[in-house]
């Protein structure tokens, strides 16, 4: 696969990175609330679960957001180091892949595929 098609699957990746974060946010958070609240848990546990929720909401636009930047400078023709989108890539990948392994789940499937665009795209960029 040549080099600057592999940055654009990066891109991809990034663009569904940070986009994903608007519906965790939005829409799974309510959701996982109404369990909560279906399940008799204390308010205070909610309210610590929703932090975490929306700190997670925040990362995963953050670490789009990272990656986009990096795969527009590389495609502009600069040469940004691509550690942190790797680092990105790797980690989402091997969230996705836990995830799988502990639920059985083909929702992971919604960290492994940009992970997955991502690590390829860093690697045709740092070539």
């Amino acid at each position: 696969m040549p080099a600057r098609v592999r940055v654009i699957t990066g891109l991809i990746g990034s663009v569904l990175m940070l986009l994903s974060s608007i519906p965790h946010t939005v829409l799974g958070w309510p959701a996982q609330r109404q369990v909560l609240l279906q399940s008799h848990v204390s308010a205070d546990t909610i309210l610590g679960l929703s932090v975490g929720w929306y700190f997670g909401g925040m990362a995963i636009a953050v670490f789009g957001l990272i990656a986009v930047v990096s795969f527009v400078q590389v495609m502009r023709g600069h040469a940004p180091h691509m550690r942190a989108t790797t680092i990105i890539g790797f980690a989402y990948t091997g969230f996705g892949l836990w995830a799988w392994l502990v639920t059985r789940d083909g929702f992971a499937l919604v960290f492994i595929v940009p992970g997955l665009l991502v690590l390829t795209g860093s690697t045709a960029a740092q070539r």
